[in-house]
C-alpha cells in the first residue's frame, strides 16, 4: 500500500516561536537606530574640507588654506569657503562660455542661480579645471590659475581630503 506520512508528533517537533516581546523589540530598534547613525556619520556627517596645495606664488596664500564645506548649489554641487579668507570653491555649470568647472573665487556662488554662479558674465576666477563632475572637486589635477602680472598659467593643484 501507499505509506502515509504520520501526523503525530516526534520529539523532532518544534514548538511554535514565541513573537519577541516589545523591549526586545525596542532593543533591537535602538542596535539599528546605532547602526544606521554610525554609517552616516563615518560617511558624511562632518563638514567636508580640502587643503589645498599647488598654487602660484600670486596666490601663495591658498596654499595649506582649508576650505570647509558650506553647503550646496541649485546644482546639488558643494561647495566650500576657506577658513581663513573670503575664498571660494565650487562648480559653475557654465559661466557664460558653456563649460562646466570647478573654480576657485573670491565671489560666494548664488545657490540659487542656474549658472554664472558668481555673476561677473565674463569667468574670471583665481582658478579653474574643467569638468563636469559635481560631486566633488578634482583631488590634483592642472588648474588655471590667476598668477604673477595678471597671467593665467597651468598649476598642478591637489586638494587634500578631509573632515573638521
Amino acid at each position: 500500500g501507499i505509506h502515509q506520512p504520520s501526523t503525530k508528533c516526534t520529539s523532532s517537533c518544534l514548538a511554535p516561536t514565541p513573537a519577541p516581546s516589545a523591549r526586545a523589540m525596542a532593543r533591537l530598534l535602538v542596535a539599528v537606530a546605532a547602526t544606521a547613525a554610525s554609517m552616516v556619520s563615518a560617511t558624511h556627517a562632518d563638514p567636508w574640507m580640502y587643503t589645498l596645495s599647488g598654487a602660484c606664488d600670486a596666490q601663495g596664500d591658498l596654499n595649506g588654506m582649508p576650505f570647509v564645506e558650506q553647503g550646496t548649489t541649485l546644482s546639488g554641487a558643494p561647495y566650500y569657503k576657506a577658513l581663513r579668507a573670503e575664498r571660494y570653491l565650487y562648480h559653475d555649470p557654465d559661466c557664460q562660455d558653456g563649460t562646466p568647472r570647478w573654480v576657485l573665487d573670491v565671489h560666494r556662488p548664488d545657490v540659487k542661480k542656474t549658472h554664472d554662479l558668481d555673476g561677473d558674465f565674463i569667468c574670471d576666477y583665481i582658478g579653474q579645471i574643467n569638468s563636469q563632475y559635481t560631486i566633488h572637486p578634482p583631488t590634483a589635477g592642472e588648474w588655471t590659475m590667476h598668477c604673477d602680472g595678471g597671467v593665467y598659467q597651468q598649476q598642478f593643484v591637489r586638494l587634500l581630503e578631509g573632515t573638521t
